[in-house]
């Protein structure tokens, strides 16, 4: 296992993201790949890539850490999670890779002097019902799951728009988080 993350700053930033394209458009029983898009990445708005290899060096999963100004001084992490169809599960578990992603990508955020990374999943359920809920109980960091569905993109359809979310506080510095202040339903 190894999981490392680069920086926009990284000389090599371009290549990352051409092979985070390549790499799901050669995923052949990817029913998603139109989600993958080098436009759909918003690689304007990414501040960190996060890849996650196997035994083999051979790239399994990435995610990325996005901020958009609707999130005020908060990041999404885990933005555009895509593991290989052939090592995805039926029962997805929390793995150290993933736990690995999360604690990287959370060190990016407070090096970049954020105060909130989030997470975020379009499932219709909400609160403590909500995928987020069950996930975060294998997290070592706390973890508030939201109550409310929140927006996390500009525009679009209600349903891709409006997702539950799970957020962790990197500082003592703000007494709400800008998400729950300014878009709650």
């Amino acid at each position: 296992m190894k999981v490392k993350t680069i920086e926009r700053s990284h000389p090599d930033w371009d290549e990352y993201c051409d092979e985070l394209v390549a790499f799901v458009s050669n995923d052949s029983n990817d029913k998603l790949k139109e989600n993958y898009t080098k436009e759909k990445f918003e690689f304007n708005k990414t501040i960190a890539i996060t890849l996650n290899y196997n035994e083999h060096d051979e790239l399994t999963c990435f995610s990325t850490v996005l901020h958009r100004e609707m999130f005020g001084n908060a990041v999404r992490i885990l933005n555009r999670m895509y593991r290989a169809s052939k090592h995805r599960y039926k029962i997805q578990p929390v793995t150290d890779q993933t736990k690995e992603t999360i604690r990287q990508q959370i060190d990016v955020a407070k090096r970049a002097g954020y105060d909130v990374v989030f997470m975020s999943r379009e499932n219709k359920f909400r609160g403590k019902g909500s995928s987020l809920s069950w996930y975060t109980k294998y997290l070592p960091q706390e973890w508030v799951v939201c109550a409310f569905r929140h927006k996390v993109c500009p525009d679009g359809p209600k349903d891709e728009i409006w997702h539950n979310i799970a957020y962790h506080q990197l500082t003592d510095t703000i007494d709400e988080f800008k998400i729950l202040r300014d878009f709650i339903i």
